[in-house]
Formats: structure tokens, sequence, C-alpha cells
């Protein structure tokens, strides 16, 4: 299969917290696994990631992450209509991403998709998040959550942000949404207010980002379930501009690092 490239930025007006695609990423193609990554099935191709990052004025309440990782949702479909880049990625339910995942912490916030098509970034890019998957696998079992969570993506933001930085070592809240399962492309913000926060993956078998919460771990807590969604403002936000957040930027050309 060959890979398709989105040659040129298309930055939707309308956006409400700033969440658009890793459009160098999804440029970069296929890759192969690093060595001692976790084999699954699944296709090499362009890999679909919509990320965000803000720096804010003030702390957040755990209501006003919900209602952002809704507004991040909402940005999402903005990417992926017929005049941005509906046509390379596609419209299909496995062709967009199926939640959005908010982390923060201090005066910072993550925002960012769980990845669709294509081998796990985690997989193929070495980005010191490789030994938070295993924490994420039942030891002894082979299996696993395929990486592809947005609570994965959100790490890999964050190491890649700042890569001098334990994750573990900062208060991490977050705090993740769903749209619609059956057609994401029909979500709505009523969709997203009727299905609610969406509990980290949690699997008999022992795999599942379940395992990276608590105290001294990837994510400190997690948003309570059921949490309404509450009001927020952008005064006092400034945000790092999408193409210096590309997964595929040196360390060293990262805003922030």
């Amino acid at each position: 299969m060959q890979a398709v490239t989105i040659k040129k930025r298309i930055r939707p007006a309308n956006l409400k917290v700033g969440v658009e695609l890793d459009r160098d990423l999804f440029n970069a193609g296929p890759e192969p696994y690093l060595a001692g990554a976790p084999q699954i099935n699944a296709k090499a191709g362009n890999r679909v990631i919509f990320m965000a990052h803000w720096r804010v004025d003030a702390p957040l309440t755990d209501g006003q992450l919900v209602q952002i990782a809704m507004d991040g949702y909402m940005d999402m479909l903005e990417g992926i209509k017929p005049a941005t880049y509906g046509n390379q990625i596609g419209t299909s339910k496995k062709a967009l991403p199926g939640v959005i995942t908010v982390f923060h912490w201090d005066n910072e916030i993550i925002i960012a998709s769980s990845q669709s098509k294509g081998l796990p970034l985690t997989y193929t890019r070495n980005q010191h998040i490789l030994e938070l998957v295993q924490q994420c696998i039942q030891p002894n079992d082979a299996k696993s959550a395929q990486a592809k969570c947005g609570e994965m993506s959100a790490a890999q933001l964050f190491v890649h942000l700042y890569p001098n930085t334990v994750i573990s070592t900062k208060a991490i809240v977050s705090v993740t949404v769903q749209g619609d399962e059956d057609n994401p492309t029909a979500t709505t913000m009523e969709t997203l207010t009727r299905n609610g926060i969406k509990a980290p993956c949690s699997h008999p078998a022992g795999n599942g980002c379940d395992r990276i919460i608590g105290p001294g771990k990837v994510i400190r807590r997690e948003v309570p379930v059921g949490t309404a969604p509450a009001p927020y403002s952008k005064s006092g936000w400034t945000q790092s501009d999408a193409p210096q957040i590309s997964f595929v930027l040196p360390s060293a050309q990262v805003e922030h690092a």
C-alpha cells in the first residue's frame, strides 16, 4: 500500500482548543518496529494522531478538563472534513481516532487523540515510552492493548516536549472522552455529553492503561467517571504551534524542550 502525503497544512478557522493533525507524522509513512517491541496485528501505513499543547494561566477543574476534551474531539472532526484532510485520512470508522485524552499538570495541558492507522507510534519510535507500555502489559503475557490509546499519545507528547523530565514526577490528571463508536464522524457535542468520560482500558488479562494510574506512576489520577463538563476560559492561554510539536521533529527543535 502506497503512503499518502499531505503537502499543505490547513488550519480550520473555528477550532476550539487548537487540536490538529500531526501532519509530519502522517507524512512520515510506515516505519519498522523497534527491537524488543511487541508485535501486533496491524498494517503499516500513515499514522493519524491529533494533538495540541497549551500553557494555561491557572489550574483547571475536573469539569473544565472534561469540556476541553469534548471540544478537542469536535476540533478533530474539523480536521477530517473534505476542506481539510478528509480526502487523505478518510472518513471510515477505522480512519478516525476514537478518543481524545487530556493531560493536565501544573499550568499546562496536552490534548491528544488515540492513534488510528499504522503501527503503534510507541512501538516504532524511541521516545522512552516503551518501558511505560511494559507496565500496561501483564507480566509473562505477550498480549497488549496495542499502545494506541489516547493516554499513550499524550504520554508520548509529554516526553517529546520534555525529554529531560521524568513523567511520573508530575501530578498528571487525565480524562478521556469517546465519540460515536459506530460512526465517529457523526459525533456531536450531545453524543459526547451522553457518553461522558471513558474509563481507562482494563482487560481481564491485566493489560490496559489502568495499570499506569496512581501515585508514582505515569498518571497521578483520572477524572472520576460521571464528572459533568464545566465552562472554561482560554484567556491567558498560550499555545505551542502545531508544527513545533510534531512527533517527527528532533528533540532539539521542539519548543519548550
